[in-house]
């Protein structure tokens, strides 16, 4: 048994020495990326206020939202329309930000940017360490050994601090933090008590974390669900074009679709509009342009247009329904309330946002947080007992762990 403890704090010592900085970045990074929604929803509560309750007959539909949501910006293009019941409409424009506009008045206001900016750079940093272009690839690849090189951390850990005889004593040792030890004594206890509190939460964050890194994980998730991973970029197939009812026929305007999905899911909280097409509107004369969020119209026919829907008093706190509608009649092609049924896409779904902590709501995000924080202190403490333990001070922590 000496033998394997002896293993395993080596293994132990090995992965924190070699990716500690690294785990450190993503850590500090991961604390802030767990309040980004509370955070960027708080800086923008004056840019999301609407003036006045909005009736269905006082507001301005779509098409003139998003227009004048193009005129603020200039040349950014639109990516999506998301509809709120207590807040003003939000156009968003990629990595380019968003603008808020007042369904009553029109007016445009845009979303502070420096909120969005600074989470774009956490993000960044967390994800690829900062790294842009054909270097991104590398950033992420190390990114994602090291975060499972924390994953073996946590479990290693685990391992080198149980007793190999249990006890009261033994494990008020290891969840006391004692403020008046010094030196190395205050690391090696600071070391094995937020270990002690946080492992659990770390465990679940790395091992969540690697779907999103390797493509085998993710896959990985789908075939012990008893599947096959979907096809196509971000797990989902394209949609297919939809036949006209009539050659003639036209497909109804954004309006009259996003009527039918709210008649459709009449709990509705907020509903986004993903737009495919991000065109400006043809010069008076020409054809009439098509629709933001359909597909161009050929032979094939118009393509299918997709809601993201927020139902109130949904559980777990991350569920959504995509409805897919038909372009022209407005009936539901396909209701996929997810986490949903099929079992490999729920199991992918809960390990997205337990990492996240939004699987159980603020509560979550800040047990995620903390565990994050804890993870900054464990790399920080065991970097102090490795420097120590290289340059020969002190007792071994070997010996430490051997001896609980």
């Amino acid at each position: 048994m000496s033998r394997f403890r002896t293993v395993l704090f080596w293994v132990h010592f090995t992965c924190g020495t070699v990716a500690g900085l690294f785990i450190a970045v993503m850590c500090a990074t991961g604390v802030a990326l767990a309040f980004e929604k509370p955070v960027t929803d708080w800086v923008a509560r004056d840019a999301s206020r609407l003036t006045a309750p909005v009736g269905a007959s006082a507001r301005l539909g779509l098409r003139e939202i998003v227009k004048r949501a193009r005129e603020a910006r200039g040349d950014a293009r639109p990516t999506a329309v998301t509809i709120s019941i207590d807040r003003a409409v939000r156009v968003e424009f990629g990595r380019d930000g968003a603008v808020y506009v007042d369904p009553a008045t029109g007016d445009v206001r845009p979303e502070p940017a420096g909120a969005r900016r600074f989470f774009q750079s956490v993000e960044d940093w967390h994800r690829a360490l900062a790294q842009t272009g054909e270097r991104r690839t590398i950033g992420r690849a190390i990114s994602g050994a090291c975060n499972a090189a924390f994953l073996v951390l946590a479990l290693t850990g685990v391992c080198l601090w149980t007793p190999r005889r249990w006890s009261w004593s033994a494990i008020r040792s290891a969840a006391t933090l004692r403020w008046r030890l010094a030196a190395r004594a205050r690391d090696f206890n600071w070391h094995t008590t937020v270990g002690f509190w946080c492992s659990p939460v770390l465990v679940i964050l790395t091992l969540t974390a690697l779907p999103m890194s390797y493509r085998w994980a993710n896959d990985a998730i789908y075939h012990l669900a008893g599947g096959a991973a979907p096809a196509g970029p971000g797990g989902d197939a394209a949609p297919e074009p939809v036949s006209p009812p009539a050659p003639d026929a036209r497909p109804l305007d954004q309006d009259a679709l996003l009527a039918k999905a709210q008649a459709l899911v009449p709990e509705w909280e907020t509903i986004t509009l993903r737009l495919r097409a991000g065109r400006r509107p043809e010069s008076a004369g020409a054809r009439p342009p098509r629709e933001e969020g359909q597909r161009s119209e050929g032979r094939r026919g118009a393509g299918s247009v997709n809601f993201t829907i927020r139902a109130k008093n949904r559980w777990p706190a991350f569920a959504s329904i995509n409805l897919t509608l038909n372009p022209y009649t407005g009936e539901a092609i396909q209701r996929a309330d997810l986490p949903g049924t099929d079992t490999g896409r729920r199991w992918r779904s809960w390990a997205r946002f337990l990492h996240t902590g939004e699987a159980f709501g603020t509560p979550g995000q800040a047990m995620a947080a903390a565990g994050a924080l804890g993870g900054v202190v464990l790399v920080l403490t065991g970097l102090a007992l490795a420097i120590r333990r290289i340059f020969g001070r002190g007792k071994p922590a070997a010996a430490n762990a051997d001896s609980a």
